[in-house]
């Protein structure tokens, strides 16, 4: 299996992951740790795909693909993230719009590049925060399992979820 750029985690394993979480719909913003993600899920059949000039677009895009019937998620970078709080909190939670939050992590233990250590550090914080749960991915064989409970959670909680993808080590 090929390793992601995003951690130990292989991009197929990420697709299958999201496919078996029943997530559809899909709106990312492409950064070099996800490319081989979002290549694979421009192929995948039963997901649409929409990729965004900015992150925080993602959010409304999403709500309207909830909105829809769909269940949605987000594939973004971590300053991307930080980048959203606004519209994390005044779309998707206070209008309870639950969106999966598949976040690459860079700035975590592993991280070999120095200009983006800085905002890892502010990573989980933002999540706690905004009130969001998150988990972090370390095996290849937790992918499914979390995706699925994440998907679990963001619908009974109607809020959204975070999956962090650390970097690779």
């Amino acid at each position: 299996m090929a390793l992601s750029a995003a951690g130990s985690i292989p991009p197929d394993a990420v697709v299958k992951g999201l496919r078996e979480a029943r997530i559809d719909f899909i709106a990312s913003l492409v950064q070099d740790d996800i490319c081989d993600i979002l290549r694979l899920l421009d192929r995948e059949e039963g997901i649409t795909h929409v990729h965004l000039t900015r992150e925080e677009e993602g959010f409304g895009i999403c709500a309207g693909a909830y909105l829809a019937g769909k269940n949605p998620a987000l594939v973004m970078h971590n300053t991307g993230l930080l980048a959203c709080s606004n519209a994390i909190y005044s779309l998707s939670i206070a209008h309870e719009i639950p969106v999966l939050l598949l976040v690459s992590y860079s700035g975590y233990f592993g991280e070999q590049n120095p200009w983006i250590v800085h905002p890892g550090l502010a990573t989980e914080s933002a999540l706690n925060a905004l009130g969001i749960k998150y988990w972090i991915l370390r095996e290849p064989a937790e992918v499914s399992p979390v995706l699925k409970a994440a998907h679990q959670l963001m619908h009974a909680s109607k809020r959204p979820v975070a999956v962090l993808l650390p970097p690779k080590s």
